[in-house]
């Protein structure tokens, strides 16, 4: 977050910025995005060394099958396509989730994923089990999409979009498709709330910039200009 970080340290926009993923593979990145009141939000972690964005899950629970005080530390990266996560955690949504599957299991499982299953050449929709993750301070996030759906040729199938590690825990942007995720680094708290991911549902901050502006060199205040307008229209 370089630019942010520049454009944050001459108080040109809030240090804060939101991702958005749409179920097409379109997304969005805004810089300077607070989010909504009404957003979900965590505690947002800062102080790893590359200032990575952590949260902390509590609790994870597939269906009604519930992983209390699991404790986990993972980091939120749009630029890691699919979920990475670690045992306990990794084991206890693949069993829960592949033991309430009705298609039969896919022989051999495709690289990297274990818990893949065969769909009929006419089969157009399948039924998965709800997967919620628990955030410090009690509110959850829905993954929205916990699989992935391939139909090589006359051969349909879907995995769990999991992979496992033995070390690694990040959210990916599979899990994070279908929110508008806010990283305020400001405040540190992480939001989300569910979105479509089109026209202008964020919320730019400009008082730094109003109240900074007139100290501030012309050229970068005309750049300031020019990139608050293009946020926002």
């Amino acid at each position: 977050m370089d630019v942010l970080s520049i454009l944050a340290s001459q108080g040109i926009i809030g240090n804060s910025f939101s991702l958005c993923f749409s179920p097409n593979g379109k997304g969005r990145l805004i810089f300077g995005d607070k989010g909504t009141r009404n957003q979900k939000r965590t505690p947002l972690d800062l102080t790893t060394e590359n200032e990575a964005h952590n949260v902390l899950i509590e609790d994870i629970v597939v269906n009604q099958n519930v992983f209390k005080h699991v404790g986990l530390t993972v980091f939120f990266d749009s630029g890691t396509t699919f979920t990475v996560l670690s045992d306990p955690a990794y084991t206890f949504i693949a069993d829960n989730f592949n033991s309430l599957i009705k298609e039969p299991r896919k022989q051999p499982s495709p690289r990297y994923f274990e818990y893949c299953y065969d769909l009929s050449q006419n089969q157009s929709s399948y039924w998965t089990p709800t997967l919620s993750l628990i955030m410090k301070g009690g509110q959850k996030f829905d993954v929205l999409f916990p699989t992935f759906h391939l139909h090589p040729g006359n051969s349909p199938f879907y995995c769990l979009a999991i992979i496992k590690d033995d070390n690694i825990n990040i959210i990916g942007q599979n899990f994070m498709t279908g929110y508008n995720t806010v990283f305020d680094r400001e405040k540190r708290i992480m939001g989300w709330k569910q979105s479509k991911c089109k026209g202008n549902q964020f919320n730019v901050t400009t008082s730094a910039w109003d109240a900074q502006a007139s100290s501030l060199p012309i050229i970068t205040r005309v750049m300031g200009l020019l990139f608050y307008y293009f946020l926002c229209t």
